[in-house]
């Protein structure tokens, strides 16, 4: 069943997830494991912080989108046991599990995914079912939805063909996505300005940087997509500077 999973994930596009389980009202998001250390383990990250992904601000607002348009689970207190700050938390933070499915995903595939926990007990009844379809049917679409926000593209190379494995990288954001066998690529962010490119996979070509700002996870109706061609020369050997990071972080600290 594991490896049916892994070649699922791995064999698809997958952009965006949510798992189900009982036992509590919260959505909790990556990281569930502690000192994951990702670019030790995939090639998709850049060394950086140990504490949270490089997409916790897209993770929280993610999981608060699912929260607010639950029923019950932005109201914080729906277990006796539980409390959780607007019904969501950092895995982690909340119990720490190895080899799971949400922190795989993230790690080593395009995909963001989240759990929502939708039950405070166990194993729900099947008189339970048709509640717990209302409570949840709002969040569940509201979620699909963030798909359309994503910033999308294709990515081509110097002879006009598709560019399959090219790695789309966001400065000051320390995770890859790459392209499909048809050069396609779907970035997901959280509302903010960021600066994109897009690199060959063998790092010997790389396109011209584009700026994009979004503004919501909610779609507006308008596409935000950035095409990129790889006809810039690149030294294999020398590794992209986090431009901008000092003014990211300042920015971060004034929003704060």
């Amino acid at each position: 069943e594991v490896k049916s999973m892994i070649d699922w994930i791995l064999g698809n596009p997958f952009l965006l997830s949510v798992n189900f389980h009982d036992g509590s009202f919260v959505v909790n998001y990556p990281w569930d494991d502690e000192n994951v250390k990702p670019w030790t383990k995939s090639s998709l990250f850049l060394e950086g912080e140990e504490t949270k992904t490089p997409d916790d601000e897209m993770f929280k607002e993610l999981s608060l989108l699912y929260a607010r348009n639950h029923q019950t689970m932005y109201k914080e207190c729906v277990c006796e046991d539980d409390h959780f700050h607007f019904g969501i938390t950092k895995g982690n933070e909340w119990y720490s599990i190895s080899g799971g499915m949400q922190d795989f995903n993230y790690l080593f595939s395009n995909c963001m995914e989240i759990t929502a926990e939708i039950f405070c007990g166990k194993r729900p009844l099947p008189k339970h079912i048709e509640e717990e379809w209302e409570n949840n049917k709002e969040a569940m679409l509201k979620t699909i939805e963030v798909a359309y926000s994503a910033v999308r593209g294709i990515v081509i190379d110097r002879d006009g063909n598709p560019a399959e494995n090219a790695t789309i990288r966001v400065e000051w954001l320390g995770k890859h996505v790459v392209t499909t066998d048809r050069g396609e690529y779907w970035r997901l962010l959280a509302p903010g300005k960021y600066v994109i490119k897009a690199v060959s996979s063998d790092n010997k070509f790389e396109s011209e940087s584009k700026t994009v700002e979004t503004h919501s996870l909610e779609n507006n109706g308008r596409l935000q997509q950035l095409d990129f061609l790889l006809d810039i020369p690149r030294d294999p050997d020398v590794e992209d500077e986090p431009d901008g990071f000092q003014l990211k972080f300042l920015e971060r600290i004034l929003r704060n």
